[in-house]
């Protein structure tokens, strides 16, 4: 019987064979050095064939991943090293071209063909350097390739070109022709303009002219005070106004859990913000947290209460003994204070003619609107809190719908436990739901928010939230 990779990880009493091909450049050719923890040599049949791995591996190969406290955001990621024996081959590597190069971990057994193998990891070098009777592999955060500017380019008069996404209430477009009285408001096509003001006051459309392919609009009278308007932003391929969609138009090998809430979002950046921001910004509004998986690929999920459905087992007899413990505690929500239709540009001196909208003028001056939720079961815990969720939600059915979801996650008491598991769970990823076969302390079901693979060790740690 040829067994999958889920039940070959669950099996017990043998020897797991760890391999690592380390990429480096010389002379412009892409080579590999071949590494393992055991004795191996692949086949005949294999590509490279008859290559022997040599058995320099004695430490590192430890990944780990948590979801922030805050459950949403980006995710720490560490993806750690390898540490081979300073050796003739092992020590080879400090003068060569490894930094920037493919690092492949895979995983199986000494008699096994390499294609047999399963591929656990695809990471990038970072650095090589020498330690004590060591050499050191680093592997690199590919979270470090967004920590760049999302604003790059600028107006004929200098100044950065914004970025328009989804529905954007009252932003300040920046000028781009003085003599033409010219504004410019995103740097790709939009899909409407939908008002436009001076001091808060919403004129006529006669007075100016709207290019929604190059998002700009040109006023034929001179323009008074603060210049604001009201805007649909990027629509290549369709208006990119929900979360999954900003995200998609912004990083388009990202991969969507199909959970993903599909509210309104308005998002507007005028000035310096990195991608590593802006993701978290568009994540957070709809209870997501977002990571680059093992293989650098950037997934985005929600945080989620346990459905009590999954079938992802934690079994006991795969549990390191007596390694299961209490970690932490939150204490309930007792209300939501949930600020949504966020002001891109408050205005200070409103014209005299808004004040006949009272609602208006008042959002006019303010950062945001808010969404109230209280619970009022919980007057028993005098040690319930208050939370205040900044979101870029854009309305307000949207806007109920999270304040009402986070304060059912918040409705009691919730726990974080901590167990090490056997191999089997190197399979398990953050925000999955699993069973526990013994219940902790609010039942059967938990969501993963951290975990720590020893490849080496064949062990995960694993902390679990319900």
């Amino acid at each position: 019987m040829v067994l999958t990779k889920s039940q070959w990880l669950r099996k017990s009493g043998i020897f797991r064979c760890v391999l690592v091909e380390i990429d480096y450049v010389e002379l412009g050719a892409t080579k590999t050095a071949y590494f393992a923890r055991g004795n191996f040599r692949s086949a005949g049949t294999d590509t490279p064939a008859y290559m022997p791995y040599r058995d320099l591996i004695i430490g590192g190969l430890q990944f780990s991943q948590s979801i922030s406290e805050a459950f949403t955001g980006k995710s720490s990621v560490d993806l750690g090293d390898v540490e081979l024996v300073m050796q003739p081959e092992a020590n080879a590597l400090l003068k060569k071209a490894v930094a920037g190069n493919q690092i492949r971990i895979y995983i199986g057994e000494e008699s096994w063909k390499k294609s047999g193998f399963y591929l656990l990891a695809t990471v990038t070098s970072k650095r090589v350097y020498p330690s004590n009777n060591s050499i050191f592999v680093t592997f690199r955060d590919y979270s470090e390739d967004l920590d760049q500017l999302v604003l790059t380019t600028k107006t004929t008069r200098d100044e950065l070109i914004p970025l328009a996404l989804g529905r954007v209430f009252n932003c300040k477009p920046v000028l781009d022709d003085a003599a033409s009285h010219r504004y410019k408001f995103n740097r790709e096509a939009s899909q409407a303009v939908t008002a436009v003001k001076m001091n808060g006051d919403v004129i006529s459309n006669s007075n100016y002219t709207v290019d929604l392919v190059n998002s700009t609009i040109t006023f034929s009278v001179m323009p008074i005070g603060q210049i604001t308007i009201d805007v649909d932003g990027c629509n290549a391929g369709g208006w990119k106004s929900t979360a999954a969609a900003m995200i998609l138009h912004l990083f388009p090998n990202a991969q969507i859990d199909a959970l993903l809430a599909t509210y309104q979002l308005g998002l507007y950046v005028d000035s310096d913000l990195t991608k590593v921001a802006l993701l978290d910004k568009i994540t957070s509004s709809v209870g997501a947290f977002w990571l680059f998986d093992e293989f650098g690929v950037l997934h985005v999920k929600p945080f989620k209460l346990p459905t009590n459905t999954s079938l992802l087992l934690l079994s006991d007899d795969h549990n390191e003994q007596f390694s299961r413990r209490g970690r932490s505690q939150f204490s309930p929500v007792k209300s939501v204070e949930l600020k949504y239709g966020k002001n891109f540009s408050p205005i200070k001196s409103i014209a005299g003619a808004v004040y006949g909208d009272a609602a208006m003028a008042d959002r006019l001056q303010n950062n945001y609107l808010t969404k109230s939720k209280i619970n009022s079961a919980l007057t028993d815990f005098k040690d319930a809190i208050s939370i205040t969720p900044v979101t870029i939600i854009s309305e307000e059915v949207d806007a109920d719908t999270e304040a009402q979801r986070r304060l059912d996650i918040g409705s009691q008491p919730r726990f974080i436990s901590e167990t090490k598991q056997l191999a089997a769970a190197f399979e398990y990823q953050l925000g999955d739901e699993i069973k526990l076969e013994s219940p902790d302390i609010n039942g059967d079901y938990a969501i993963i928010n951290r975990k720590r693979n020893d490849i080496l060790n064949e062990t995960v740690t694993l902390e679990f939230w319900q």
